[in-house]
């Protein structure tokens, strides 16, 4: 019994929660208004709004006013963009290529959007003009699904979408979204992954009760049949069963010899019992109706601990039986980022913006690679602190050996591999 777990379901939706719908939670579609020629010309240098004052979903209120998108938890976003770009010049010969740089600004922050990723976009507009002679002026409706840099957790705070864009190789390019009133532009925010973190579950309103419920009896059948159970009364105690396997049941019992009670003056037939046997098994559950038993379906094309056994050495033996309870079963995961196996309260940790990367000239000027960072350590981190992506302590950054302080400049080299925070090197 202490490996059995009853799992919590809503249907593949997200669980219920008192007081919050996460089902819709930061979720947001935005685009141009309609009739508008407000075209947003994109520069190199500097970010530009991307003003898509057209709310058309925002079941949770994260949207305000001039296109300020409010995120109320912090959490990684996964999202959807699709822009409608015009795109002139008037090089002709060995052209480079335009590359978009879309990002998510907090409002007073550090004026260094958070990346998000747009490869998809970037590498159409790079094929499609490395092929080309001249520039002259095309527009495209691109779009694909985005993410945030890896381990990168969006801070609490209210945020704008802006863009600019650089060019690889040589060409005058200009880029302009929206171009006369063009509507097709839209952005999405599709998940606040990791929403439902601290908060406390309606365990009865997620309990999965199936269309009719089960019965004690019925869960103890299951159990009887999945694990291949003999059940008896305990002749010493009243009211109390045994319980063992059918091997351990079965050792225990006698080898009794048959041969009085057989007439061997009569003729005697013989029939193999594997003759009476089938040569094909499936073991298994009842598919779930949870996320994770569905999933598992869908991906390996069977049910989640099925087990099948075909004798195909036996002649005699033939047909199939399945073996399977009412019950159901899942794959048992804690999934990254979610869960706290220490109760409701996270740990102590401080958040720091930070600047991580593996080139000294690059960490000092460059603000590509940067996010926040979490240590159990207040104010500046240093020698010796771990760093961490998340707000539980529990994945260390990992990959860079250098990473700025970007609240006192200092870089200090860190651990690749445990992410713990090494001597100073320089201060930018």
């Amino acid at each position: 019994m202490d490996d059995i777990y009853l799992v919590c379901n809503n249907n593949r939706q997200y669980p219920i929660y008192d007081g919050v719908d996460l089902e819709g939670f930061g979720v947001i579609e935005i685009s141009p208004i309609s009739g508008s020629t407000t075209d947003i010309t994109l520069n190199t240098s500097t970010y530009t709004k991307l003003n898509f004052n057209n709310t058309e979903k925002d079941p949770s209120f994260a949207m305000g006013a001039d296109a300020v998108y409010t995120l109320s938890r912090q959490s990684p976003l996964t999202g959807q963009i699709k822009l409608n770009i015009s795109v002139s010049g008037s090089a002709t010969g060995d052209v480079g290529h335009p590359q978009l740089e879309v990002g998510m600004l907090k409002i007073g922050g550090t004026g260094i959007p958070t990346q998000m990723n747009v490869d998809e976009i970037n590498k159409f507009l790079r094929e499609t003009y490395s092929q080309l002679d001249k520039i002259g002026e095309k527009t495209y409706t691109l779009e694909e699904t985005w993410t945030l840099p890896f381990g990168v957790k969006l801070p609490i705070g209210d945020y704008e979408f802006v863009a600019k864009y650089s060019i690889t190789g040589s060409g005058d390019f200009g880029i302009i979204i929206a171009k006369d009133g063009n509507v097709e532009s839209n952005i999405q925010i599709t998940s606040v992954d990791e929403s439902a973190d601290y908060r406390t579950m309606e365990i009865p309103q997620n309990m999965p009760f199936g269309e009719s419920g089960i019965t004690c009896l019925d869960f103890i059948k299951s159990l009887q049949k999945k694990y291949n159970l003999i059940i008896s009364p305990d002749k010493q105690n009243v009211n109390n069963f045994k319980i063992e396997t059918f091997n351990n049941w079965y050792k225990q019992g006698d080898t009794i010899d048959l041969t009085k009670f057989i007439k061997i003056d009569s003729t005697i037939s013989v029939i193999p019992a594997n003759t009476l046997a089938v040569n094909e098994l499936e073991f298994g559950d009842t598919l779930g109706k949870d996320y994770l038993a569905k999933n598992f379906n869908d991906l390996e094309n069977r049910n989640y601990g099925s087990t099948f056994f075909l004798d195909n050495e036996n002649r005699f033996s033939q047909g199939k039986i399945d073996i399977k309870p009412i019950t159901s079963a899942s794959p048992l995961r804690l999934i990254s980022g979610t869960g706290d196996l220490g109760g409701s309260t996270p740990p102590t940790s401080y958040s720091h913006d930070i600047t991580y990367n593996n080139s000294s000239t690059t960490i000092c000027n460059d603000g590509f690679f940067s996010g926040t960072a979490y240590t159990s350590t207040s104010g500046a981190f240093g020698y010796g602190d771990t760093l961490y992506w998340d707000s539980l302590l529990t994945q260390p950054l990992r990959g860079y050996y250098l990473v700025r302080d970007d609240s006192n400049g200092n870089v200090y080299l860190m651990n690749t591999s445990t992410g713990v925070v090494g001597s100073t090197v320089t201060n930018c």
